[in-house]
């Protein structure tokens, strides 16, 4: 699937790094990391404190990379598309609640996962064997789940540092639209105010 989608063709992708003084030639991490993790590693390397007046998504890297064993520091990571949490990472595990698009950033259609789709991302990083969300020990996953999910739309409700939303403007010349090569329309090179992208294209201006 494509990138844009909450599945793992949207989001994995591998990256390099090389720091002399912590990291060895060839050391390989199979760890969940995120691009959100460069810039608390970054602090920690160079000394630098963490602002105190925001909370910070991003993990420190340092442990990892001192010790190829250690746990990531992300026992749960949520993907985001605009304003709704399509999916998690729950330790091994992904849980899909919703899933949209594939063959291109719309279709297929934004559908509703209850139970969830579940994957174990050690042994089917390619999402296609979902496991029975009916089992024993997937109900008790779920549960742990979704509890961790609240507390984290909790939390980012209640921080006081967002920005203000940048995802409600349209330049149809500019963005990646597979609906402009679906509709066959040249698109014009204006900007104008709309739906985020995730949302019905019926519903975005063409």
């Amino acid at each position: 699937c494509m990138k844009g989608t909450t599945w793992e063709g949207g989001f994995r992708e591998p990256g390099i790094v090389r720091y002399p003084p912590l990291l060895q030639p060839g050391q390989r991490l199979t760890q969940l990391v995120s691009t959100m993790d460069i810039f608390v590693t970054a602090l920690e390397l160079t000394g630098v404190e963490p602002p105190a007046n925001r909370t910070l998504d991003g993990k420190s890297l340092v442990p990892l990379m001192k010790d190829s064993s250690a746990k990531s520091g992300h026992s749960d990571y949520y993907y985001w598309r605009g304003n709704a949490v399509f999916a998690m990472r729950h330790g091994d595990f992904k849980l899909h609640f919703y899933t949209q698009g594939c063959t291109d950033y719309w279709l297929p259609a934004r559908t509703q996962h209850d139970p969830p789709l579940i994957f174990h991302m050690l042994r089917d990083p390619a999402e296609a064997y979902p496991l029975n969300a009916t089992l024993p020990e997937n109900i008790v996953l779920i549960k742990s789940a979704r509890a961790a999910l609240e507390a984290h739309l909790k939390e980012v409700h209640d921080d006081n540092s967002k920005g203000t939303a940048q995802l409600n403007k349209c330049n149809l010349a500019a963005a990646l639209w597979p609906a402009a090569q679906r509709l066959k329309v040249k698109p014009e090179d204006r900007e104008y105010l709309c739906a985020h992208p995730s949302e019905d294209p019926s519903q975005v201006e063409m």
